[in-house]
């Protein structure tokens, strides 16, 4: 039976004699530089950023200590996205095949400019360069309410420490309205991926 109400404690809640799970800090070095909303902490100095950057791997399945409706009382915990890294090779070709591909301008051999913006698949060469932000968000808009992009750790992205992440729910969102499995594997085939969505650590945290 699912659980009608979080079970969290903060540190303003009542007293209780029930147990408190706590995560394991030699298991999750990360954890212990977190910034709760109801800390007192805003940020993380460098090297607090760096241990959680280094230490944070994304989790196949969510533990209990990271759930707010397992039966476990715990400290609230920070957000956790379940879903998959943007891959902007799967995001060009699902683009291409839905018609929601955007270009960026640019200027031929002899110094014409060709004008960018919306492209079918017929009319792309391969000097046109993809309008990431553009068709990302006709990506997302399509997909709403089923997937949405959010930034999170764990994502392979060369350009910071954080990347973009297909999120399919949080694990704030309740079990009764997390995604199926069957609706998972419909939008892994969608979106082309071929492994299960992990549940990545909101940058937020």
């Amino acid at each position: 039976m699912t659980n009608v109400e979080p079970r969290v404690v903060y540190p303003h809640s009542p007293r209780t004699d029930e147990t408190i799970l706590q995560p394991d800090l030699n298991r999750h070095p990360w954890y212990e530089f977190v910034v709760h909303p109801w800390s007192n902490r805003v940020t993380r100095n460098l090297e607090e950023e760096k241990v959680v950057e280094d230490t944070f791997d994304a989790f196949d399945e969510l533990p209990p200590e990271f759930d707010p409706w397992s039966e476990p009382l715990k400290r609230a915990p920070p957000e956790f996205f379940l879903g998959w890294p943007l891959d902007m090779a799967l995001v060009r070709a699902y683009a291409l095949k839905n018609d929601m591909a955007y270009f960026k301008n640019r200027y031929n051999a002899a110094g014409v400019r060709i004008s960018g913006g919306y492209m079918q698949a017929h009319e792309v060469t391969s000097e046109d360069v993809l309008n990431k932000i553009s068709t990302l968000t006709e990506i997302q808009l399509h997909l709403l309410p089923r997937v949405k992009i959010e930034e999170a750790y764990g994502v392979p992205n060369v350009e910071g420490r954080f990347g973009g992440l297909w999120s399919l729910c949080s694990n704030w969102t309740h079990p009764d309205r997390r995604p199926s499995e069957e609706e998972i594997a419909q939008l892994q085939e969608e979106l082309g991926y071929k492994d299960k969505p992990k549940w990545h650590m909101t940058t937020f945290a």
